[in-house]
């Protein structure tokens, strides 16, 4: 996650500079980051059941507004790229209000036994 938020960034800072070279980079690395193993899809799946497909549906909205977002930077269309952004911006923030905290707890390595 912490690739993704440095992307994020990348997209705001370009945006904010008119630099369009690094919203384009940033966007492309949200749209290309790696995925996670097939081990923590699994937990993640477990942990949110009937849920999982909100939470997929979650990652595909931001990852195609990614690519939108690139598409607009190429484009030199810093207008369609800010408001993909800001529909980014919703996306990651509902998903993180909604399976933050559930899924950190999942995925986090456990502690030294005591």
């Amino acid at each position: 996650m912490q690739g993704l938020r440095d992307n994020l960034v990348e997209i705001a800072d370009g945006l904010l500079t008119d630099d369009l070279e690094l919203v384009e980079r940033g966007a492309t690395g949200i749209a290309n980051h790696p995925r996670i193993p097939p081990e923590q899809v699994q937990l993640v799946a477990r942990e949110l059941g009937e849920e999982m497909p909100a939470f997929k549906q979650f990652d595909m909205h931001v990852h195609d507004l990614a690519v939108e977002i690139g598409a607009a930077a190429r484009a030199g269309d810093k207008t369609a790229a800010i408001g993909k952004f800001q529909g980014m911006i919703d996306g990651c923030l509902g998903c993180h209000i909604a399976y933050k905290d559930r899924v950190a707890n999942v995925l986090r390595p456990a502690g030294p036994a005591q």
